[in-house]
């Protein structure tokens, strides 16, 4: 209820704030300019006046044949009349008061507006009229002290405006809270309902009869919703859990149809496509034995024997799919053999293509529980993977074991791990193409060049065995997959698995 109530205080100073900084500027501005043009009418009055005194005294009483009374007139303007300069010019002879403290400047004209920025005198000329004189009189009175009046006239001014201002918002704030603390209590007992307090009871007492009248129809609405109001969270949260639950199943059904429809492809057409490929395969093998090396027609039988290879291994990979990755030949096998024998096996076809291979075993007796086959195959493919993407341009390729924890990783279960890393400096993926690399079917090679059924394999295969697998790749810097394996016994940290990649480290170019 205190951040109910200060927030609805602060809104209401605010506005009040906000009307202030409207109305009090435009009131202090006005009212200025109507004290500055009375004191600057007043200051002006005042002097002609006492200006036109001085010149009538010079004109009645015979002034200026008397060189000492003149002068005495002109002394008394500097010194009791707030005069700063007195001169009279006479048949062009200047008599000027040695009292003025500008009595070495010269006259500079008549002032025709209070408050000359270059000065703080106002200056004033009137001619006297007396025969056998061409006279003129000419004084100068201080502006400082009216300034200074208006400047101290405005200030005080400002205070009280600043003054009413703080009022004026405090005043609003005490009355704002007088006249919606009952509503502040039915709100803040509202939003105790709405969080599932159905106990709370929203009369208030208060001698506002609107308000009070008001509270008691919410309460009756209340006692009358909250019966119903059970019955229908139970609905909603059982529709939500059905919802859930059929999102899940049908994306559940959706992935086994894919899968169901590769497998009735494979199994309606496996056998009879092997059968088919065998005997091309005896045959032309048995014709190429039967040509010279010379003879026309052997490089077409070698593209027919190799079509055939490619054939196979792709029912090879659509049955693997078809069976499921399941296997019941799990046993302790030891990673780092599994790797080592595909890299010998690999190694012709990696040198011809001037990939360098360096094998980095930090944990080369790390144990997993698997099938040896379904291993081999996986680790074949992520090695075809990078021969694939280094094969044109020549690269290194770097495969690591080594061992770690999975903590609070979404796709693993806390505990101990044996990781194979498998790091190329081929051309790399931008982020699209990495996140759909593991879909069947999805390949980025040209046709004839690939299936898109490999990692799809190495994912279905560390899947069955509770791993995970990870990549990172960017355009031009390489690619590297991470295939995570629960460990079969235990073993020390020397990494962690978290969300975060990190950057592809360098790879020595000397083979294995």
């Amino acid at each position: 209820m205190a951040g109910i109530t200060g927030g609805l205080w602060f809104r209401v100073a605010l506005t009040t704030l906000a009307i202030n900084a409207v109305l009090v500027p435009s009131l202090y501005f006005r009212v200025s300019q109507v004290v500055e043009e009375g004191q600057t009418e007043n200051f002006v009055s005042q002097v002609r006046t006492y200006a036109r005194l001085i010149a009538d005294e010079l004109e009645i009483e015979n002034v200026l044949d008397k060189p000492e009374r003149l002068s005495f007139l002109l002394d008394s303007v500097i010194l009791s009349g707030g005069g700063v300069f007195a001169e009279v010019v006479d048949n062009g002879t200047t008599y000027r008061s040695l009292l003025a403290p500008s009595s070495n400047v010269p006259y500079p004209g008549d002032d025709f507006s209070f408050g000359d920025p270059q000065d703080a005198t106002y200056y004033l000329s009137l001619p006297i009229n007396r025969a056998g004189h061409q006279a003129v009189l000419r004084l100068g009175f201080d502006e400082s002290t009216t300034q200074a009046q208006i400047a101290e006239t405005k200030q005080q001014m400002l205070t009280a405006l600043a003054v009413y201002a703080c009022l004026a918002t405090l005043l609003a704030i005490w009355f704002t809270g007088r006249l919606t603390r009952p509503v502040r209590s039915i709100q803040v007992t509202s939003r105790r309902i709405a969080s599932g307090d159905f106990e709370q009871n929203l009369l208030v007492d208060t001698g506002i009869s609107e308000i009070r009248d008001l509270a008691q129809d919410l309460e009756s609405m209340r006692t009358h919703i909250t019966g119903v109001n059970a019955r229908l969270r139970t609905e909603i949260a059982e529709r939500e859990a059905a919802e859930a639950s059929r999102s899940m199943l049908e994306q559940r059904l959706q992935a086994s149809q894919r899968l169901e429809a590769v497998g009735t492809l494979a199994g309606g057409v496996a056998h009879e496509f092997n059968n088919l490929l065998t005997p091309i395969l005896l045959l032309t093998e048995n014709a190429l034995d039967d040509l010279s090396k010379e003879h026309p027609a052997r490089e077409d039988l070698l593209r027919v024997v190799a079509t055939a290879i490619r054939a196979r291994k792709l029912v090879h990979d659509v049955l693997t799919f078809s069976r499921g990755f399941g296997s019941d030949r799990r046993q302790p096998v030891k990673l780092a053999k599994v790797v080592r024998e595909v890299s010998e096996l690999m190694s012709p076809l990696l040198q011809g293509h001037r990939i360098a291979v360096e094998l980095q075993f930090e944990a080369p007796e790390a144990i997993v529980a698997g099938d040896p086959d379904m291993l081999h195959h996986l680790v074949t493919n992520l090695v075809m993977n990078a021969d694939h993407a280094m094969s044109d341009s020549g690269g290194s390729l770097a495969l690591r074991i080594f061992e770690c924890e999975s903590v609070g990783a979404a796709d693993l279960q806390d505990g101990w791990y044996v990781a194979l890393e498998v790091l190329d400096t081929g051309h790399g993926m931008d982020a699209a193409t990495a996140q759909r690399v593991f879909e069947p079917f999805f390949t980025t090679r040209h046709v004839g060049q690939g299936t898109g059924l490999g990692l799809s394999v190495v994912h279905g295969i560390i899947k069955s065995m509770s791993g995970a697998i990870r990549v990172w790749s960017e355009p031009g810097r390489g690619s590297k997959f991470t295939a995570m394996f629960p460990a079969a016994q235990a073993v020390p940290i020397t990494a962690r698995i978290d969300a975060a990649q990190p950057p592809v480290p360098s790879v020595r170019g000397d083979a294995a």
